[in-house]
């Protein structure tokens, strides 16, 4: 009976450690990918707060 209770105690190890590993692949992908989209927004952002009185030939910035 023992040995049923370890071998279940084990599969739900398994089990869990097999699904941690499996999840943290797509989250640290979103993750990612929403911190560089975030960045380029920011960097638009203060792009164009750079460009307000700025000379039109100014090209430090792209749109």
């Amino acid at each position: 009976m023992l040995e049923r209770i370890d071998l279940g105690y084990r599969r739900l190890q398994d089990f869990s450690a097999d699904l941690a590993h499996e999840m943290r692949t797509p989250v640290a992908t979103l993750l990612g990918r929403t911190q560089v989209a975030f960045r380029a927004r920011e960097a638009r952002m203060n792009c164009a707060r750079r460009r307000r009185g700025m000379p039109k030939s100014w090209s430090g910035c792209r749109a």
